[in-house]
C-alpha cells in the first residue's frame, strides 16, 4: 500500500508540474488532458528502461523538455491534420494529440521499436486520433495530406522542406523545432528565395535555448486578373 501510495503521489506531482508549466505558456487544458500526457510519460519511462527510446530518463524531465517543449508549437498550428516527421518515441504529436483531441494526427518514423511503441502507447491511452506509419521522408506510404508538418530537430531545412513539400495539402505550413537559432539554415534558404518566420519561445522550468521556424508551403496561387 505504502509502494502504491507514493506512485499515486509522484504522478499527482507531475501532473502539478504540467499544469503549472502549461499556464505559463497560456494554456488553459482540461485536466483529463494532463493527466493522458503524464499516462504518456510513465508509459515511455517503463518502455526506455528496455528500448532506449529516448536520452531522458526521469519524467519530470520528460514533461518538460518533451511535453512542455512540444506544446509551445500548439499556438502556431495550421488546421486539423498534423503530420509529425521523424516523431521518435511520440514527441512532438501525442503530446498534441493529449492536447488537442480535434487533431488528427499522423506520426512517422523509420525505427522500428519506435514505431512499436507509439502504437502500443496511441492503443494504450486511446488516442484514436493518431495514426502511425513506418517509413522515411520522401518516400512515404499513403498519408493524407497535412495542414502543418512538425519536425524536432530532424534535419537542416532546407531537407525539411523537400520532404515536406508533397506531404503538405494547399496553403499548409511546415514547423522546424531547433534549438538555437538556424542561422546558416536560414541564410541558405533565403538564397532559395524561400522565407521563414523565426520565433524564439521560452520552455517553462528550463533554460532551453528553444526557436521554431514556420514556412509556408504550397501556397496558394495568385488570383487571375478580374477575379475577385
Amino acid at each position: 500500500m505504502a509502494r502504491r501510495a507514493a506512485v499515486t503521489l509522484d504522478s499527482d506531482s507531475l501532473l502539478g508540474q504540467l499544469e503549472t508549466g502549461a499556464r505559463a505558456l497560456g494554456l488553459e487544458l482540461p485536466s483529463e488532458r494532463l493527466s493522458l500526457a503524464v499516462s504518456y510519460f510513465r508509459l515511455l519511462e517503463r518502455w526506455n528502461r528496455a528500448y532506449n527510446l529516448t536520452r531522458l530518463s526521469r519524467p519530470r524531465e520528460m514533461v518538460t523538455r518533451h511535453g512542455l517543449d512540444s506544446w509551445t508549437v500548439l499556438e502556431y498550428l495550421r488546421g486539423c491534420h498534423v503530420v509529425d516527421l521523424g516523431t521518435g518515441a511520440g514527441v512532438p504529436g501525442i503530446l498534441l494529440a493529449c492536447a488537442r483531441p480535434e487533431l488528427s494526427v499522423t506520426l512517422v518514423d523509420a525505427n522500428a521499436k519506435k514505431v512499436r511503441f507509439c502504437r502500443h502507447a496511441c492503443l494504450e491511452l486511446g488516442l484514436d486520433n493518431v495514426s502511425v506509419v513506418r517509413g522515411r521522408a520522401p518516400v512515404l506510404p499513403s498519408v493524407p495530406p497535412a495542414d502543418t508538418i512538425v519536425a524536432r530537430a530532424v534535419a537542416d531545412l532546407s531537407v525539411l522542406m523537400s520532404w515536406s513539400r508533397p506531404l503538405g495539402a494547399r496553403g499548409s505550413r511546415l514547423i522546424a523545432m531547433k534549438g538555437r537559432r538556424p542561422v546558416r539554415e536560414l541564410e541558405e534558404l533565403r538564397g532559395m528565395g524561400q522565407n521563414a518566420r523565426v520565433h524564439r519561445v521560452r520552455v517553462p522550468g528550463t533554460d532551453l535555448d528553444r526557436h521554431l521556424v514556420l514556412i509556408d508551403l504550397n501556397a496558394e496561387p495568385p488570383a487571375s486578373p478580374g477575379t475577385s
